[in-house]
């Protein structure tokens, strides 16, 4: 037989080549991807006619790790690679790719076909609904090329048919549907004895295969859509580095800009702090002369007042002596009655003297007076305005 017999082969992508010598064109390689408890298994053990996969009803997952089986049917070798469930809720789509991509390098030269498993006796998930999208991210756009759905259960359709059951244009999973061609089939894996289910699968894949040139999904297509994946990253890193280097630019033109503004402000500040410190300054020195003017002007009132203090004691020391000399002559004098009346009327020119004398002092000090405040009001308006 040419079919492989090996359960398991694990080989890096980057060892992938078109063709191995054990192996015939007629050869058909399949890859059953789902969630767990689909019956991935079950639908395994159905295509290839034998219990290849252990196969339980359980909602944790029988197979742990990618598990490949072989058969021959009807003259051809068909490999079926069985994985574990893929599109859980606990699992991340990069863990998913990570398997996927390791599933297919046990299938080397590449599968003819990606078949996504649904329960038909279960509710259509979210994380079924992003299989297409984790099937295209992984392997490429061209990968849809290579996809089909496979739906398990067949007898709870009851008197449905499938087209029924798969509902209006537009729902989420005619949207899965349409993605993958609108290629699917349907099991019944209580009914496994019935091998025309599997021939008329065979039919859809190979009719599939006819489609897309007799090709398969192919390590030389992995490598372009790895390369291409690889090309789109490194643009996006480089969009981000760029992005960066924007960024890191705009930020050193803020931080030059606060610097100008900071420093614009100093240089205000300062030519402010000496404005007012110059003044100031002047403040003082207009404040330091208005009080040497003030003293020098105090210090002249009280040397004029001095002095005429000092003339009016002179004043009335002469008067004195002239009041001295008048009465000594009064008592000579045998003319007592002239004496007396001149004495009189000289003592009241004397006593109209010293008014005078006061009179005039006084006014003289009040002029003087009256100029200090007039000057002390103009140097106040001068200082403060």
């Amino acid at each position: 037989s040419r079919c492989w017999k090996k359960t398991e082969e694990s080989i890096s992508p980057q060892r992938c080549f078109w063709r191995r010598s054990s192996e015939s064109e007629d050869d058909l390689r399949i890859v059953l991807l789902g969630k767990t408890g689909v019956g991935k298994s079950a639908a395994g053990n159905t295509i290839l006619g034998r219990e290849a996969f252990t196969a339980e009803t359980s909602h944790e997952s029988v197979t742990k790790e990618s598990q490949r089986e072989s058969s021959e049917i009807n003259g051809r070798c068909v490999s079926v690679i069985d994985t574990p469930g893929l599109f859980d809720t606990e699992l991340s789509n990069e863990e998913i790719q990570r398997e996927i991509t390791n599933c297919v390098s046990m299938i080397l030269p590449g599968p003819h076909v990606f078949i996504i498993v649904l329960n038909l006796g279960q509710r259509f998930t979210q994380e079924e609904a992003t299989a297409v999208k984790i099937i295209q991210e992984t392997f490429g756009e061209k990968s849809l090329m290579f996809t089909m759905v496979l739906f398990t259960r067949g007898d709870d359709l009851k008197a449905k048919t499938i087209e029924q059951f798969l509902g209006k244009p537009g729902s989420p999973l005619m949207k899965l549907i349409e993605a993958c061609g609108n290629r699917f089939h349907v099991f019944n894996n209580n009914q496994t004895a019935d091998r025309t289910q599997v021939t008329d699968l065979l039919q859809k894949i190979d009719d599939m295969v006819k489609e897309n040139g007799g090709s398969f999904y192919s390590c030389k297509m992995f490598r372009e859509m790895e390369r291409e994946k690889q090309e789109q990253q490194m643009k996006i890193l480089m969009d981000r580095v760029r992005e960066r280097e924007e960024q890191m630019k705009k930020l050193e033109e803020e931080k030059e800009r606060m610097k100008m503004m900071m420093e614009e402000e100093r240089q205000n500040q300062d030519k402010e702090r000496k404005r007012r410190e110059e003044e100031l300054k002047r403040e003082i020195r207009e404040q330091e002369k208005h009080q040497r003017e003030t003293r020098d002007e105090m210090r002249r009132e009280r040397e004029t007042f001095r002095q005429e203090t000092e003339e009016m004691k002179k004043e009335k020391e002469k008067l004195e002596e002239v009041k001295k000399s008048m009465s000594e002559l009064f008592e000579k004098d045998r003319d007592a009655d002239k004496l007396i009346q001149w004495k009189t009327s000289f003592e009241i020119k004397i006593k109209e003297l010293q008014e005078n004398i006061v009179r005039e002092t006084k006014r003289r000090l009040n002029e003087v007076l009256q100029q200090r405040d007039m000057k002390k009001k103009i140097d106040a308006q001068r200082v403060f305005s």
